[in-house]
């Protein structure tokens, strides 16, 4: 199943926001916002893996934040999350640079939903 553009909720380490995929091109170039920020990365069909960078939104230039996860459908929905069919991804973060992150944790848990008619 394709990688839907669009809002989706996360849920960054219990921070929920929103993740905007605007665009997946045929090679599989992935742009979009997180937190306000720009994201570039990669979405491999085959696998179901997203993987992409964003700079922290606390600081632009303090680090970056490095994402994969994985897409499935569900039938849990988060808040607000309506439509017919319920897609989500899940992973991980890896955090380099930032203040939230140290030697000891430096890779904490997201997730996202989007629903579509």
């Amino acid at each position: 199943m394709p990688l839907e553009t669009g809002k989706w909720t996360i849920n960054e380490n219990g921070t929920v926001d929103q993740l905007t995929i605007i665009n997946v091109d045929v090679a599989g170039s992935v742009s979009g916002t997180l937190f306000g920020a720009p994201i570039s990365g990669f979405w491999n069909e085959a696998s179901q893996k997203l993987t992409f960078v964003s700079p922290t939104p606390e600081n632009l230039a303090q680090g970056e934040k490095l994402y994969t996860g994985f897409l499935f459908t569900d039938q849990f929905r988060m808040p607000g999350v309506r439509g017919g069919t319920v897609f989500t991804l899940a992973g991980y973060f890896t955090a380099f640079g930032t203040g939230t992150a140290s030697v000891d944790r430096p890779t904490f848990g997201w997730y996202a939903q989007i629903g579509v008619a």
